[in-house]
């Protein structure tokens, strides 16, 4: 079960990751900072955020799924069940991002090496996705597994 979370940790980072990047590169023509701008914000600012927002979704949307079914054989229930269960995984996602965050910027405040922050990331992760999985099992995907007699 853990060899699989994070293994689908990994490919929902690369998704999450990729669609950042080819976001971001799409959007260069469009919004940059010469044509672009909302009150204070310019547009490398806001091309930079709607990737960002992409990634987040898309890495998202994958690794719920991948997690309902093959980390947790969660079964599908009534529309309104998985709307909050939805939800729930999204307040835990939120929760260890601002594990993450935390950490990644602890090490960059206050490690003064030019890997520092890398460091953070990986360490933050590692922190976050443990945290993550033991907060999904317990709040997220409750269901017990029926054992056949």
């Amino acid at each position: 079960m853990i060899v699989k979370y994070i293994s689908f940790a990994f490919l929902a980072f690369l998704v999450n990751t990729g669609v950042f990047h080819t976001a971001d590169l799409l959007l260069q023509g469009i919004i940059n900072s010469d044509n672009f701008s909302i009150l204070i914000f310019k547009g490398d600012d806001i091309r930079f955020w709607l990737a960002y927002g992409m990634g987040l979704f898309a890495g998202f949307v994958l690794k719920y799924f991948l997690d309902k079914k093959f980390v947790f054989s969660d079964q599908r229930e009534t529309r309104k069940k998985e709307v909050k269960k939805v939800l729930l995984y999204a307040l835990m996602s939120i929760i260890t991002t601002i594990i993450l965050t935390l950490v990644v910027a602890g090490f960059k405040a206050y490690v003064s090496r030019e890997r520092a922050k890398d460091v953070g990331l990986i360490i933050g992760l590692l922190i976050g996705y443990t945290t993550k999985f033991f907060l999904d099992k317990k709040f997220v995907f409750t269901q017990k597994k029926e054992v056949p007699a």
